[in-house]
């Protein structure tokens, strides 16, 4: 999901539901404090490992570039929304999905 196309109100939405789950306080606390060596990471953390350059926080929210890492309690509503046009799969990888940083891998 993209910041600079959602109001202020669902923004803090994200941000108050990225505080309260687990792997976005996790990955927040690797931004803050530094990365460990890719072993030592929980296997629901890895597959941030890869973007872990691109990983960011902003004004207390958990960017991937200018995209919000999708908190668990709005992977399904955020994905029932990329689907809801019925553009197909390809035009959803390639548009829309792709803004997205969720546990979806």
């Amino acid at each position: 999901v993209i910041c600079d196309q959602m109001p202020a109100s669902k923004l803090q939405s994200y941000c108050s539901s990225q505080a309260s789950d687990p792997e976005c306080v996790q990955i927040m606390k690797y931004c803050w404090f530094g990365w460990p060596e890719n072993h030592r990471i929980l296997d629901v953390i890895k597959p941030y490992w890869t973007l872990r350059g691109s990983l960011t926080i902003q004004e207390g929210l958990l960017l991937f570039g200018s995209r919000i890492v999708v908190p668990r309690a709005y992977r399904k509503e955020t994905l029932d929304k990329i689907h809801s046009g019925h553009f197909g799969i390809q035009r959803c990888t390639e548009g829309t999905a792709v803004s997205l940083v969720a546990r979806c891998f």
